[in-house]
């Protein structure tokens, strides 16, 4: 499974405590990280990847090629689009989870508990998903 988490300046304040819970429930030696970032913000990304790379198998710092909107919720939009495109480029055909710097293991194993779930339920999501009726431009 790969663990993709988003980091931005108005992460800066959860990096150390984050890093702390990862590393008391690791290593993930079975799982994947990817840290994404806008340019002028990685440096708290690369933060973070150091305070928890060696806890996974294969892992990637990535920093999108502008800065892109700000604010929300044109900043996440963005920043998830961006990841996206990333993934989609690499060819990734891991199951992943979009985890923030606010979300919290509470136990060990909890990535192989979520892989496990992501399996049994063999579908492309494993959210809630419809069509809708809202037309963007």
């Amino acid at each position: 499974m790969l663990i993709v988490i988003p980091v931005s300046i108005t992460d800066n304040k959860l990096i150390k405590d984050f890093s702390e819970i990862l590393n008391v429930f690791g290593p993930y030696l079975n799982h994947e990280l990817l840290i994404v970032g806008r340019p002028s913000d990685i440096l708290h990304g690369v933060r973070l990847f150091t305070n928890i790379s060696h806890l996974f198998k294969k892992c990637e710092i990535y920093a999108f090629d502008t800065d892109g909107e700000r604010g929300w919720p044109e900043g996440p939009n963005f920043y998830w689009s961006q990841t996206i495109q990333h993934l989609k480029n690499k060819q990734n055909t891991l199951p992943w989870l979009w985890m923030e710097l606010d979300m919290t293991p509470l136990k060990p194993n909890w990535i192989d508990v979520l892989e496990a779930e992501y399996k049994k339920c063999n579908k492309y999501c494993m959210g809630w998903t419809q069509n809708t009726t809202t037309i963007t431009t």
